[in-house]
């Protein structure tokens, strides 16, 4: 018998795919979610919030496969919010391997570029953008 999507460990990325889901049934979000990339050695699948003129909410929806090159992702996730103290762009969650727990690393505009180009990164998690407190 198969488990529910969201079922796990605690950190799914099946909760991105979920959302997705949700908004292809209408369903509008009062909140914003991080924009979000699912590696598995390579980006697999790229999640974005879409705000709708003149609809009221957020919905979320996967990104194309033609645009989820490196260079897009470094200049999306890459932009340095305005009005911050701090050098975060983003934070990728280490999933590798079966552990239940999970490394977090915070990225400024240069670890995040020496994270994507490297040829021989071991990336196994999700990449998320930043969102200040606030």
């Amino acid at each position: 018998m198969t488990g529910h999507l969201l079922q796990g460990n605690g950190v799914s990325v099946n909760i991105f795919k979920y959302l997705c889901i949700q908004s292809l049934h209408e369903t509008r979000f009062s909140f914003r979610i991080a924009s979000t990339v699912v590696f598995r050695m390579c980006p697999i699948v790229w999640y974005e919030n879409v705000r709708e003129r003149g609809v009221k909410g957020i919905t979320m929806r996967q990104k194309p496969g033609n645009q989820m090159d490196v260079g897009s992702i470094y200049r999306h996730f890459g932009r340095k919010q305005r009005n911050t103290v701090s050098d975060v762009v983003c934070c990728f969650v280490d999933q590798h391997g079966d552990r239940a727990d999970h490394e977090v690393s915070y990225m400024t505009q240069k670890n995040l570029h020496d994270f994507l180009f490297n040829e021989n990164a071991q990336r196994y998690g999700f990449l998320q953008e930043f969102i200040y407190p606030g």
